[in-house]
Order: C-alpha cells, then sequence, then structure tokens
C-alpha cells in the first residue's frame, strides 16, 4: 500500500504544480477560450502523462485481494513450488512415487469438492475449476489403473509391478504411464497459468516467501 500512495502523491504534487502555474499565468485576455483545439490539447497532455505515470511506474502495484484469496493463493504458491512440482512436472509416473504427493493432490480436490478452496475473484475461480478438473481426470485415470506398492517401508504408486511380469503387460503399464504423464502435463500447464495470474492479481500472496521442500 505504501507504494501505491507514493505514485498517487507524485501525481497529486505534479497536478499541483501544474494549477499553481496556471493560476500564475492567467491571462486577463479569456480569448483562448474561443480556441477549443488548445484547451483539449492540454487536457489530452495531462490524461496521457497521468495514465502513463500509473502504468509504467513500478511503485503502482494494487493491493487489494480478501483475506480468503490470499490464503488460497498462498497454498497453490506451496503446491506449484513443491509437492505439485514433482507429482505434475518433474516425475515419470511410470516409475514409483510416494503416495503422500497423491495425497495432496486428493486432498486440494476435496476441499474444492466441499466448498473449502474457492478464489472471490471470477476470473482466478474459473481458472481454479478447470485445474481441479484436470487433476480429478489424473487422479481418476491412476486410481484405476494402480495398486499401491509397499517399499521401504513407503505406500508408492506408479505404472509398473514390482514382480516380473510378460513383455506384453510391460508395454501395457508403459503406455498407461505415458499416458498419466500427459494427463499430469495438461495439469500443470493449467497451474503455471494460475500461478500468473495470482502473480497479477494477488500480489499480496508473494510477500511470505514460500519454503521450498527438500
Amino acid at each position: 500500500m505504501g507504494k501505491y500512495v507514493q505514485t498517487l502523491s507524485r501525481v497529486g504534487l505534479g497536478l499541483t504544480l501544474v494549477g499553481t502555474i496556471i493560476l500564475l499565468l492567467w491571462p486577463s485576455d479569456l480569448s483562448f477560450l474561443n480556441q477549443p483545439k488548445t484547451i483539449l490539447s492540454v487536457l489530452a497532455a495531462l490524461v496521457t502523462w497521468i495514465l502513463a505515470e500509473i502504468k509504467t511506474s513500478e511503485e503502482f502495484v494494487p493491493r487489494r485481494s480478501s483475506p480468503n484469496d490470499i490464503r488460497v493463493a498462498e497454498r497453490l504458491l506451496r503446491l506449484y513450488a513443491n509437492s505439485f512440482r514433482t507429482l505434475l512436472k518433474d516425475h515419470d509416473l511410470r516409475q514409483f512415487l510416494d503416495d503422500d504427493y497423491f495425497l495432496s493432490m486428493r486432498e486440494l480436490i476435496n476441499d474444492k469438492s466441499v466448498g473449502a478452496l474457492i478464489f472471490q475473484n471470477r476470473k482466478l475461480e474459473l481458472m481454479l475449476e478447470e485445474f481441479i478438473s484436470q487433476l480429478r481426470e489424473l487422479d481418476m485415470f491412476v486410481s484405476v489403473n494402480t495398486t499401491p506398492e509397499i517399499i521401504a517401508g513407503r505406500s508408492r504408486t506408479g505404472f509398473k509391478t514390482l514382480e516380473y511380469v510378460p513383455n506384453d503387460e510391460y508395454e501395457r503399464l508403459s503406455l498407461l504411464g505415458e499416458q498419466a504423464n500427459d494427463l499430469a502435463s495438461r495439469a500443470w500447464i493449467g497451474l503455471e497459468n494460475l500461478i500468473k495470474e495470482v502473480h497479477r492479481h494477488i500480489p499480496e500472496a508473494l510477500d511470505n516467501p514460500i519454503k521450498i521442500q527438500s
């Protein structure tokens, strides 16, 4: 908010100076009023300057987001930087992955289903609904086509088996894994687009640094 005020203060100071100059140099002869082109040119110049000042100023950052939107945005930013980056972007789903990653996805889906995850910003809400729909499609595909395995004491899921399988079964699972990767990549693109709009519409969510989990 402080930076926003600085920009408005600078614009106000400029208008004050212009007004003072006009008062000091105001002519006794008002014949210039018969020249509307001159008046319009001055007004156009003032409006252009004010708009350029607001648009180009690095200090002008509107900050009017609701506490709810900030909370939702911060949660998505954490997922984007951590578990969803692994699940949707970096990991090959044909290989085993700790089920905690899938659990974080299912928790988000469930919170959306029960109305605990809603943006009040209409544009962001539509993008969130689309992203959650992509997650549901991925979750359903993984749930139907895989069975969790206990590996080193942890439940893990992947499009493969621990035991030997015939070549045709191996190829079938590999193809399913590629389809799962495609669904994950689509969801990642949806999340990236959503995060870009979060940066634009909810700058308050960036005030607290996101902790990157190793």
